[in-house]
């Protein structure tokens, strides 16, 4: 197709859709999200189960966006003896790109074969606890023999 006629069909369905997007004419949502959406109460999903996290900072070492920040919890969390969680992951849903990276690298989906700690469109709970990874951990290395010898 022409790019001349390409660019004036974008252009004429963009006038014909602003009455749409600025009215909210002919729109399919109720007056509540209607509502909901100007007062800006509208919520994301939760991104990030902090119970599941172990606090480790690799979703926000590996993002490219750098929207994802590490902020302190309130009281430490105990993993396993001398090894504490002090930290979780936090994303701008505003600069997020939705790449995954962060997701994909998380030790809890990556190392313990769990549903990831961290999901830019939103976390399924799964009642999973850092503090209960660590010990199922600890459990079967000490199971297998393993202890951290050097021979």
């Amino acid at each position: 197709m022409n790019p001349v006629i390409q660019l004036l069909k974008h252009i004429t369905y963009g006038i014909a859709t602003l009455p749409r997007i600025v009215l909210g004419t002919g729109r399919l949502t109720d007056d509540q999200m209607r509502k909901t959406v100007l007062s800006g109460a509208v919520k994301y999903p939760d991104t990030v189960d902090v119970d599941a996290c172990i606090g480790c900072g690799v979703c926000a070492m590996v993002c490219p966006m750098k929207c994802i920040t590490m902020k302190p919890l309130e009281e430490k969390v105990k993993l396993r003896e001398n090894q504490y969680k002090d930290k979780y992951p936090e994303i701008n849903p505003a600069q997020c790109i939705f790449c995954f990276q962060c997701h994909d690298n998380c030790p809890v989906y990556k190392v313990h074969h769990r549903s990831s700690a961290i999901h830019p469109r939103g976390i399924r709970k799964t009642g999973i606890t850092a503090e209960g990874l660590f010990r199922r951990m600890d459990e079967k290395i000490k199971k297998q023999g393993g202890g951290g010898g050097n021979g």
